[in-house]
């Protein structure tokens, strides 16, 4: 549901209008993306611990992934739908979702396995879901540790409220913790893979090339029948958000769709099951193609895919911030109402680009 460019939220600056406005203040936006970058870079190797003069360009999403979908070195992603005019419309795959936290010797070993194209020819093994859950958590390690250096220089620089900056920054302490926690718990495992560590929810081989990209966490508000799943208004500290790993692998001349759990994490059990009692593959399809583009903003597409399907993607954007206004007051009805934004009521009304229609043309 984040990705740091949403947190420029307008309403918390002056009124943007003017070409010379937009221009300064993508120049800012981009000087604060690169000034909390680079301060929130830490000086050893988050995995090895070794001291680290150069930390490796790591991709969220395995590289040959970007590839497969790319055209001409270029990948759009969700700006691409938004259109903010104080951010970039593509991105080269060289600087698409990638973060800074480990050393090149230890990225070119401790992905090996699921970084391997050929290693798809049969079920992910337990070793291979440990890694992709490892980089899930550094993905966002690295995001929160951005984000607390980038809310100061929104407040130093750009004017955001002492009340937004101190708010935000609690968010981040909290999620870094278990984002911490959740890393060591994969490391352990991809160290020593035992049966159970994982368990898979819905895998599906498809015998095409899907026009997206995507790896990460969702933290789901409600499952197919509007049973909660995430309380996100629990105020309870002991009360932990529980994520739903999501990984969208296009290879070669197939794809790899695929939703797992750590053992811990029994609150999907129920949305499992429903999703395993869809009447076809396209209908399951439809519901996980819902997830990406309803609950993510860090996804990568072709650039092979029309603009006008785009534009059809934008109604399932943008939730989190309707969700926020005209909120009701109390805790119960605030739960029914984002229950309502969340009901997979528009999963076959948006196009499905992971259905055979929206596949890539493997040239021979």
């Amino acid at each position: 549901m984040e990705n740091l460019f949403t947190h420029f939220d307008l309403t918390e600056f002056p009124q943007i209008d003017r070409k010379e406005e937009i221009i300064e203040t993508q120049k800012k936006v981009k000087k604060i993306l690169k000034d909390s970058r680079n301060q929130a870079k830490k000086k050893t190797c988050y995995y090895c611990g070794k001291p680290c003069d150069g930390f490796c360009n790591s991709h969220t999403v395995p590289a040959f992934c970007l590839k497969n979908i790319a055209d001409k070195g270029k990948v759009y992603y969700a700006n691409t739908i938004i259109d903010l005019p104080i951010l970039k419309a593509d991105k080269g795959v060289n600087e698409a979702g990638t973060f800074h936290l480990i050393c090149r010797e230890c990225d070119g070993k401790i992905f090996q396995d699921y970084e391997e194209p050929l290693n798809y020819e049969d079920m992910p093994t337990i070793k291979m879901l440990a890694q992709v859950d490892m980089k899930n958590n550094l993905k966002f390690i690295s995001k929160r540790l951005m984000e607390k250096e980038l809310y100061d220089l929104m407040y130093e620089r750009m004017g955001a409220s002492t009340d937004y900056v101190f708010q935000k920054q609690n968010i981040s302490d909290l999620d870094l913790k278990e984002y911490e926690d959740s890393f060591r718990h994969a490391k352990k495992c991809a160290l020593k893979p035992f049966t159970g560590e994982y368990y898979i929810g819905f895998y599906k081989k498809l015998e095409y090339r899907v026009p997206v990209a995507f790896q990460g966490f969702i933290a789901m508000i409600a499952d197919l029948e509007g049973n909660i799943i995430n309380n996100i208004y629990n105020k309870d500290p002991k009360y932990v958000i529980r994520n739903i790993s999501l990984c969208i692998f296009p290879l070669e001349k197939n794809s790899i769709i695929m939703l797992f759990v750590d053992k811990y994490n029994r609150r999907y059990s129920k949305f499992f099951k429903q999703l395993q009692r869809c009447k076809n593959t396209e209908e399951e399809l439809a519901i996980t193609n819902y997830i990406l583009f309803s609950y993510c903003e860090d996804y990568f597409i072709s650039p092979k895919v029309e603009k006008d399907i785009l534009e059809k993607l934008k109604r399932l954007m943008g939730k989190t911030s309707s969700m926020l206004s005209d909120m009701p007051t109390t805790i119960d009805e605030q739960l029914e109402a984002i229950k309502k934004v969340y009901n997979f009521s528009e999963r076959n009304i948006v196009p499905n680009l992971l259905s055979k229609e929206y596949a890539i043309t493997v040239e021979n």
